[in-house]
């Protein structure tokens, strides 16, 4: 059985990971949020080029 000790250092350890891994989600929620603006820009100029060429694509959901 663990000791006091032990279970406390436990604690500690998974506290500093789970920290570490909330500021990796962030990291990877902000790149993400670069990505589909990105994306967003990429259909509009898609829509543009094709309501210049006389086409209508169909929308997404």
């Amino acid at each position: 059985m663990a000791s006091w000790k032990d279970i406390l250092v436990d604690v500690l350890t998974l506290t500093d990971e789970t920290k570490k891994l909330n500021k990796d989600i962030e990291r990877v929620e902000a790149l993400l949020t670069n990505v589909d603006r990105r994306l967003i820009r990429v259909e509009t100029v898609v829509d543009i080029a094709a309501l210049q060429a006389g086409k209508v694509l169909p929308k997404g959901e």
